[in-house]
């Protein structure tokens, strides 16, 4: 890809541009891209070649040659190049995803812009040829010497600079074709130039017959003027005028105007066509007569282009040759018919009737001689009648191969774009098929969460709680809703995506049938011959114009076709690993927060088990307390009635102790001692209430423990039940990631 109207040459051979040089400043205009250009390359050559000398480690040199070569890479790539010589070269990649390689040149402006100087393109080429022929040297001594570990930086080295080189040559050149022809051109136009002018410009020693031989290169080279562009010969302007032969000067002149060096890369400017109308058959005949023919084989001779020269008219003169060439003596004119005498004749002498025989002899003579020349041109003329009614046949034969390797490259371009369209399409209705079994898939989950906080409701009591179960669940019916939604969205695209492939696939195989059946008439047409039998007269049918096209909008239609169909293909495949992506994804959501649900569901059931087992290890506790607390009361009460027993045996005693008379009713010891005891016995009957009230209440306190715990142990039963029996129930029939992503209907597992 080249770009530029006009182009700023830097001669590759400096002895092509003597013109140019002259107007170039010697003066280096970038000082610091000149010292960079060669120090980065001259200075990896140098670490090279030291490094064992300087260090042992061969990391450490290698490490550092490589950056240098690195820094040389991108300094000439991006910087020496555009600022030096005025070229550049780089990569780019287009919306489709090709990538170009692109060559340019600087501009020339029409006010005669800032050119490259004489030294910096010196320093540039001779920097950029000469270090990557060292480092092929050392490619070389480094593989003959088996030093295989420095083969690596040596390559590395010529890749680098080499693609420098490469780079910058096709920039000059422009293109693969013009970088070979270059050096042919240059080694031909030298050759051409000596051969021409030894041939026409002789040694200063000029004798009569060098003279005619002279005459007749002259006359060769206005032949040559006069049919060479007629016949498609690369000859040129040959002739001149006025030729000044004396003996002591070795040169001729020729006033030919030189238009254009052929060495310049005009790349971007096409080379005109060559002519290929004939000329009539008496102007060959008349031009070819003792002279040279003009070989076609040279037609296409690159280095000589129609516009870079103008030729100079040589007109014909009957002057004396002595006006022309004033070193040659004057001629003599010897006269006709002699001197008449003094006296009057009546009668012819016999040298005029010998005249006059002879003048006979020769106009029949000059007669016969034209009309063999007429019989020739005559005979030539149905030779190049025939010849030209071959050519245009064997021209219309190969223009219809021609076209017949185009219907066929442009078949198979079809067919195997046909073909990827194809499995493009099946691809993505698989696809489809997916979606719409991983869409169905989901309707499974959603209904299984949605049971499981149906079922939650149904819990009791403090249970009823909202955990991070009841949390998960809802997070679960909205990530599967989000789910649902995108698979739907997804696959109205598919199916709008299978719309267009469906399109594309129509216009290539109604294109292909278009193909295959001027595949048919044009291979029947290139098969006819003079020969064949189905040939006819059809008069009037070449004025019949009835095509429709083109060949540059025939190619552009099968070409669009194919781009159309490359296009949907692309946005096919995108759409596919889109949608592939998706399901992956929405698969992996839903799978974690499945996981995450069941995780949820597990840890609160290790709760509620453990709180039951909790409760249950209280409620026996608790039952085991109250039975000991009730033997305490008996055991309390059966106290009470001893003590009873005993409080009334003293108090008996000191009732029937007052009915002692008079003086013996003494307050002895028995008596204070009775008294004690009753008062003892009274007091501990008190403290044995209190006890068994105590007791009592505390018994009852046991009892509506035991009852709280008794209804809490019942409702964890039922939220365990709830949460281990028919949710996790439900929730082991969750679909396989394999039924979540489309490969199998949930009917099917």
């Amino acid at each position: 890809m080249d770009s530029g109207d006009d182009i700023e040459d830097v001669s590759l051979f400096d002895a092509d541009d003597d013109v140019s040089r002259r107007s170039k400043k010697s003066k280096i205009r970038h000082p610091v891209a000149s010292f960079f250009h060669l120090f980065f390359r001259v200075s990896a050559i140098i670490v090279y070649l030291l490094c064992e000398l300087l260090t042992s480690s061969f990391i450490a040199c290698m490490v550092t040659i490589i950056l240098l070569l690195s820094c040389d890479f991108w300094a000439v790539k991006n910087v020496t190049g555009r600022l030096m010589v005025g070229l550049r070269w780089w990569n780019q990649v287009d919306d489709d995803g090709r990538s170009h390689w692109v060559f340019e040149a600087r501009k020339v402006s029409a006010q005669g812009g800032k050119t490259s100087s004489e030294a910096e393109s010196r320093i540039f080429w001779l920097g950029l040829i000469t270090c990557p022929m060292i480092w092929v040297i050392f490619a070389f001594s480094a593989l003959f010497s088996f030093k295989v570990k420095w083969l690596a930086v040596v390559v590395m080295g010529v890749v680098l600079q080499g693609a420098n080189l490469y780079g910058y040559i096709r920039c000059k050149v422009g293109s693969r074709k013009n970088l070979t022809s270059m050096a042919t051109s240059y080694l031909g136009k030298q050759f051409l130039r000596q051969r021409t002018f030894k041939l026409i410009y002789p040694t200063p020693a000029i004798d009569r017959d060098t003279f005619h031989q002279t005459r007749v290169l002259r006359a060769l080279a206005n032949l040559a003027l006069d049919t060479g562009v007629a016949l498609g010969c690369p000859l040129r302007a040959l002739s001149s005028q006025d030729h000044k032969i004396s003996q002591d000067s070795h040169q001729q002149h020729s006033k030919m105007e030189l238009y254009g060096y052929p060495l310049k890369a005009k790349f971007n400017q096409p080379q005109p066509s060559p002519p290929k109308a004939l000329p009539a058959t008496s102007t060959v005949a008349s031009n070819y007569k003792n002279c040279i023919p003009c070989h076609s084989e040279s037609f296409s001779t690159p280095w000589m282009p129609n516009s870079y020269y103008k030729t100079a008219a040589l007109n014909p003169t009957l002057a004396p040759l002595t006006e022309n060439f004033p070193g040659l003596p004057p001629t003599k004119i010897v006269p006709f018919i002699s001197e008449k005498p003094n006296s009057v004749f009546t009668r012819h002498t016999l040298d005029d009737w010998h005249r006059s025989n002879m003048t006979n002899y020769k106009e029949s003579e000059t007669t016969r001689h034209n009309a063999e020349r007429l019989r020739a041109d005559l005979n030539r003329a149905i030779k190049d009648v025939y010849q030209q009614a071959k050519r245009t046949q064997g021209e219309s034969t190969r223009n219809l191969g021609e076209r017949v390797n185009d219907i066929e490259y442009w078949k198979s371009e079809l067919c195997i774009e046909l073909d990827a369209m194809i499995r493009e399409t099946n691809s993505l209705a698989d696809m489809q098929k997916r979606l719409e079994r991983a869409l169905a898939d989901t309707e499974g989950p959603f209904q299984v969460a949605h049971k499981c906080l149906l079922h939650r409701e149904k819990r009791m009591g403090i249970d009823l709680v909202n955990d991070d179960v009841e949390k998960q669940l809802v997070t679960e019916i909205k990530i599967i809703k989000s789910c649902r939604e995108r698979l739907q969205q997804c696959l109205d695209t598919v199916n709008s995506q299978l719309m267009s492939n469906k399109e594309a696939r129509q216009e290539l195989e109604k294109d292909l049938a278009d193909k295959q059946m001027g595949h048919h008439i044009d291979s029947k047409c290139y098969q006819l011959k003079n020969t064949s039998r189905d040939i006819h007269f059809f008069k009037g049918v070449e004025r019949i114009d009835a095509t429709v096209s083109v060949p540059e909008t025939w190619a552009r239609f099968t070409d669009n076709n194919i781009f159309r169909s490359q296009s949907a293909r692309a946005a096919s495949a995108k759409l596919r690993a889109s949608t592939e992506s998706l399901l992956m994804g929405t698969a992996d959501e839903m799978w974690r927060q499945f996981s995450k649900v069941n995780d949820a569901f597990t840890s609160r059931i290790t709760e509620i088990a453990n709180a039951k087992s909790k409760i249950q290890t209280h409620l026996a506790k608790t039952r085991q307390e109250i039975f000991q607390i009730e033997t305490k009361i008996q055991v309390i009460q059966k106290t009470i009635k001893d003590k009873e027993a005993q409080l009334k045996v003293a108090q008996t005693r000191l009732d029937e102790r007052t009915r002692r008379p008079n003086v013996e009713l003494c307050r002895d010891a028995a008596q204070i001692r009775l008294v004690q005891e009753v008062n003892e016995i009274n007091e501990t009957l008190r403290n044995l209430h209190q006890c068994l009230r105590a007791s009592e209440d505390m018994l009852q306190m046991l009892v509506r423990s035991k009852g709280v715990l008794e209804q809490d142990l019942v409702v964890k039963n039922n939220s365990l039940f709830i949460d281990q029996e028919r949710c996790m129930g439900m929730r082991k029939s969750y679909p396989s990631t394999v039924q979540i992503l489309g490969y199998v209907s949930a009917g099917l597992t």
